[in-house]
């Protein structure tokens, strides 16, 4: 396909494929994973589209951009979103505690650090720094062990918040957290009255044009689009089709991984969270919210890991990582043989998503790699990697 561009975004695609391109071609050629895309835009237009291999191996069915994957925590983008959009309605702070728009939140113990329960607030469980500790009452994710036995409704989360507590002070210290996700899930449900899907529906999917976009099990005219996951398991070196996930998390889990959509829709997802100078498509995207306030949700709030060259934060619900004066914002998605990956630098309005279906140990270290290196360091952070010394 042939995309008209800007002189500008030629000059973004010429180092997109100076850098990006070549690896995803070496990748598709010498791993193992049975499809998978690539995707750049910028200020709101496809600049460039790649994919490789097949969504049904068996079928010999090809991915393209139509193929429905499952984005796993990509979802929680989705999920800050729409806690940002109740904040700028003013329909909360996230100054809040959790327990005025959770009630039985209180039964949370805290006791064991000496701080009362209300201080844990909305924007500690968007920067993953809520502290909670499940106890192991409920392992959130099992590989594939566990997908018949997740809580589908919110009374079966809110029986077990009695056996849980706080084990550090609230805003100390980041810790990837699912079980916070679910949180901002139920409040959305809250504070709206609807359910957390009915919501994300009409104020993101339907403004964005996301036809495809949906949780659970994939509905009848769009059921054939949606690609099978391969995974490995064990030592067996054998990558096997997950031949009974019809859907991933669902019920209660949604905010947390359940989306599925085409990467075709995917790429009007982070076009409107990369911005535009297009006035019009401007307006477009603040009706699901406005240019400022995804500018905030981007500002790094915590830091990941101590800073060293590279410094890694967790914005409000999505990470950023700032090298020499660039910057760029992601999250990842990994779930049940999917992969997935999204860039965006508003700066220059640019939006990157690369997805697989395919999990294996090999893949998933070289596909970090890729999007670490490649992608994240020296397509948007400029890096120039050290010359490998001669032996």
């Amino acid at each position: 396909m042939v995309y008209l561009i800007s002189v500008t975004q030629a000059q973004t695609l010429k180092e997109w494929k100076r850098t990006v391109v070549p690896e995803f071609k070496k990748l598709a050629k010498e791993h193992s994973w049975v499809g998978a895309s690539l995707c750049l835009t910028q200020n709101g237009q496809v600049v460039d589209f790649r994919t490789a291999g097949y969504m049904d191996r068996e079928n010999k069915r090809l991915n393209t951009k139509r193929t429905i994957f499952n984005w796993g925590s990509i979802t929680k983008t989705i999920t800050a979103v729409c806690i940002m959009r109740l904040r700028d309605e003013n329909k909360l702070k996230l100054e809040d505690p959790v327990t005025k728009h959770i009630p039985e939140f209180r039964w949370l113990r805290s006791d064991s650090i000496g701080v009362d329960i209300e201080t844990v607030t909305i924007k500690h469980l968007l920067t993953h720094t809520s502290g909670i500790d499940l106890r192991k009452n409920w392992v959130f994710y099992n590989d594939f062990a566990d997908k018949h036995h997740r809580p589908l409704r919110w009374k079966q989360i809110a029986a077990i918040l009695p056996y849980c507590k706080l084990k550090r002070i609230p805003g100390s210290k980041f810790e990837y957290s699912n079980f916070g996700f679910i949180l901002l899930g139920r409040v959305v449900e809250n504070v709206m009255r609807e359910p957390y899907t009915s919501y994300v529906y009409k104020n993101i999917f339907m403004p964005l044009g996301m036809n495809t976009a949906h949780f659970g099990i994939s509905p009848p005219h769009i059921k054939a689009l949606r690609s099978i996951s391969y995974y490995q398991s064990g030592k067996d070196a054998t990558i096997k089709r997950a031949e009974r996930i019809k859907h991933h998390n669902y019920g209660i889990g949604n905010p947390v991984g359940g989306l599925y959509a085409s990467i075709d829709d995917m790429t009007k997802y982070i076009m409107f969270l990369a911005g535009t100078s297009d006035a019009k498509l401007q307006q477009k995207y603040n009706l699901v919210l406005k240019n400022e306030t995804i500018g905030e949700m981007i500002k790094g709030e915590v830091y990941l890991r101590k800073p060293r060259d590279f410094h890694s934060k967790i914005g409000l619900g999505i990470y950023s990582t700032e090298y020499k004066g660039q910057k760029v914002n992601y999250h990842d998605g990994v779930q049940f043989g999917f992969l997935s990956f999204m860039f965006l630098d508003r700066k220059d309005n640019v939006g990157v998503l690369m997805v697989t279906n395919t999990q294996t140990r090999k893949i998933l270290r070289q596909f970090y790699r890729t999007a670490q290196s490649p992608i994240n360091g020296q397509f948007f952070l400029r890096w120039t990697p050290s010359a490998k010394k001669k032996k």
